[in-house]
C-alpha cells in the first residue's frame, strides 16, 4: 500500500488519536495512560505496548493492539518530535516507571514486543527519608536488561506542586544530528544513529541513541524505516496502571490512505480510521481528484 502524507481525523479510543497537517508535516495527537491492560485474541493479558492499532497492521503480532495506527517518518530523514505533557499525579509509589517514546517499526513488526528497546522519556517515581521526587530523564533502553535511563534531571513534589504534577515535555529525536556532540559515554558515538533531546519544565537533556536495538532482530539503523509512539510500564504495582498520563504531539507521521474503494469494504475502513465506510469512499475519491 502507497504511503501518503495526508490529513486525517481519527476517532479516539482509549489510545486516542487525531492528527493534522502542521507547518512542519503531518501530526497525530495521542493520549492515554501509561500501563493500560487490553485484552488479546492471542490470549495475553499481560500490559505489551498498545498502540501500533486494532486491529494489527498487516504482519504484526496481536497484541499490538491499541488505538490507531501512527507511525512516523524516519529521524534519518530529520528530526521527529513529541511534545505536550505527562500527568504524574497518579504515581505513588516508589519505584514505578514510565517511559513514553518512539519504538522501531522494522523491530515490532518482526513480533519483537519493544520493551526496553524506545528512543523516549523515562519518568521513575522515587520515596527516599520520606521525600517524594520525580526522575525524568531520556532513554533508549536496553533489550539486554543493562542502561536503562541515560541522561536526567530530578523534581522534587514541592517543585510539581506550582504545576499540579503536570510536566511539560519536548522531546526531538534526530538521526541527522551527529552524535559526537551530544553521546553521555563517548563509546556510544561508534553505533550511534543521531541525538535525542528532552526539554522538560524548561530544563535541557541529551544524548546519543541508536547502541542499543531487540538483541534477536538485525537492525542497521535504529527508526531508520519509522517508528511507532507508545509506552512501556517497568514496575508492577499489582493494578494496570502506573500513574502517569499523556497528551502528546508526535510529527512528523505516515498516514497510510486507502487507495480503492474496495479498500474500505469489509470493515477495512476501520484499518484508515474513518468512522464508516462511505467516509473512507469519500476519503478516495476525494484523493484521487487532487492527485494524491
Amino acid at each position: 500500500m502507497r504511503r501518503t502524507l495526508a490529513t486525517l481525523a481519527i476517532a479516539g479510543l482509549t489510545f486516542g488519536v487525531v492528527a493534522d497537517a502542521g507547518a512542519d508535516g503531518t501530526s497525530a495527537t495521542i493520549t492515554g495512560s501509561v500501563g493500560e491492560n487490553v485484552s488479546t485474541t492471542d490470549g495475553y493479558d499481560g500490559r505489551h505496548l498498545r498502540y501500533v492499532g486494532d486491529p494489527a497492521p498487516a504482519g504484526y503480532a496481536d497484541f499490538y493492539q491499541h488505538g490507531e495506527h501512527v507511525l512516523t517518518t524516519s529521524p534519518e530523514d530529520g528530526p521527529v518530535t513529541m511534545a505536550g505533557t505527562l500527568d504524574v499525579s497518579g504515581m505513588s509509589s516508589n519505584g514505578q516507571v514510565a517511559v513514553i517514546g518512539l519504538h522501531d517499526a522494522d523491530a515490532l513488526k518482526a513480533g519483537d514486543r519493544g520493551d526496553k528497546a524506545e528512543v523516549g522519556i523515562y519518568v521513575n517515581h522515587r520515596l527516599k527519608a520520606g521525600v517524594t521526587t520525580y526522575r525524568v530523564g531520556v532513554t533508549d533502553g536496553d533489550a539486554g536488561g543493562g542502561e536503562f535511563v541515560q541522561r536526567f534531571t530530578d523534581f522534587t513534589a514541592a517543585e510539581l506542586a506550582a504545576t499540579d504534577h503536570v510536566l511539560d515535555v519536548a522531546l526531538v529525536v534526530d538521526g541527522t544530528a551527529d552524535p559526537a556532540t551530544c553521546a553521555d559515554d563517548p563509546a556510544d558515538v561508534a553505533t550511534a544513529d543521531g541525538c535525542m533531546t528532552l526539554t522538560v519544565n524548561g530544563r535541557t537533556l541529551s544524548d546519543s541513541y541508536g547502541t542499543i536495538v531487540p538483541t534477536d532482530i538485525v537492525i542497521d539503523t535504529e527508526l531508520g524505516n519509522g517508528a511507532h509512539p507508545g509506552w512501556y510500564s517497568a514496575y508492577d504495582s499489582g493494578t494496570q496502571l502506573v500513574g502517569v498520563d499523556f497528551d502528546l504531539a508526535v510529527s512528523p507521521i505516515v498516514v497510510n490512505a486507502p487507495q480503492t474503494a474496495d479498500d474500505c469494504k469489509k470493515g477495512g475502513y476501520e484499518a484508515y480510521g474513518f468512522r464508516n465506510q462511505g467516509q473512507c469512499v469519500s476519503s478516495v475519491r476525494a484523493n484521487a481528484r487532487s492527485g494524491k
